[in-house]
Order: structure tokens, then sequence, then C-alpha cells
């Protein structure tokens, strides 16, 4: 299986964030684990995830944001990068209180890593777990 929350989560001292992974299905066939369950899907959705911690309740989800990383925040901006399932492989900035997309930074390969903000920066490893494509230390200005 490799759907569920792979990647750590972030927390503001209120809110927890994180992003799940790709789906739920059975390798090397491909068939998801339980075809009875209509929530049993090989790309699972939304993927990305803001609850209230006190409570657990949902604060608000996003969709085509599938990933195995650890997940961000800083400065009230959620990072999660992508696999490039439904979207191009990119790192995703969100608004952490309304889950709004903010902007996206296109990576040469996936994002596996956590995004690290310094100062105006943010910084992220990305590639090909299986073969090292698009294998990268990326480096973003913020405006």
């Amino acid at each position: 299986m490799a759907g569920g929350f792979f990647g750590a989560a972030t927390f503001d001292g209120a809110h927890l964030f994180s992003a799940t992974a790709i789906g739920d299905f059975n390798p090397p066939s491909l068939s998801v684990c339980d075809p009875s369950n209509p929530r049993d899907t090989p790309i699972q959705e939304p993927s990305l995830h803001a609850f209230t911690a006190a409570s657990g309740a949902v604060r608000w989800e996003q969709t085509a944001n599938q990933s195995f990383a650890p997940t961000s925040l800083a400065a009230g901006v959620v990072l999660s990068s992508s696999v490039g399932l439904l979207t191009l492989l990119a790192l995703h900035a969100y608004d952490a209180r309304t889950g709004q997309l903010l902007a996206r930074f296109p990576l040469p390969g996936s994002g596996n890593s956590g995004a690290t903000p310094v100062g105006k920066m943010i910084f992220i490893g990305s590639g090909n777990s299986s073969d090292g494509t698009g294998g990268a230390v990326q480096a973003f200005t913020l405006p």
C-alpha cells in the first residue's frame, strides 16, 4: 500500500498540516487493496490536509498534492511538494489559514525532501527515487 500519511506533519501550535501519499494499491498488480471500499482508490483525494489539533476537525483540504515528503510551515505558509501524479512536479505554497494556493515552484524531479525556509529563500531536494532523474537541490527566492 502507498496511501496514507508518509512524510512528517508540521504544527503551528493550533493546527496540524500534512499531505498524503499517492493512493492505496497492492503492488505489483496495482489493484486496490479492498475493492468493496469506495474510499480505497489508487489515487487518494483530498491529498493535503489542515486539522484543528484540539478537536481534530478538518480546517481545509486541497487536491492534487500527493507527497511522500515532510510538510513545512513558515510565516503562515504551508509548503508541500508533489510527486507529480495530477500536476507537474512542484513545490506548492498554501496560505495556512485558508488553504489557498499561493505559489507553485516547478521541480526537475519528485520533491521527496521537506522544504527548508531560510530567511527569504526556500531550499528543497528533488529527484526520482528509482533512478535519480531530476536530482538537484533547488533554491527559490521569495518576494
